[in-house]
């Protein structure tokens, strides 16, 4: 997912037909979208891991680009 919103963050529930949401990781690179890219500040666009939300939502911060792995199961 790619947030193209300068200044909002975007928080989503996710979900795949047919099967329950039961876990995930979330990968997301966030930084200033003013932010000079350099040799001496380029640990600001590593990715961050974080998990999905009990209920399968996820925030998607201002102006950042977020991978999602989805673990579910049959309802």
């Amino acid at each position: 997912m790619v947030n193209t919103h300068r200044t909002r963050a975007i928080t989503a529930r996710l979900a795949v037909a047919g099967r329950a949401v039961k876990s995930g990781k979330v990968f997301t690179i966030a930084a200033d979208p003013e932010m000079e890219v350099w040799q001496a500040n380029e640990m600001l666009l590593e990715p961050k891991e974080t998990v999905l939300g009990k209920d399968g939502s996820v925030t998607f911060p201002a102006a950042s680009v977020t991978a999602v792995e989805v673990t579910t199961s049959q309802d």
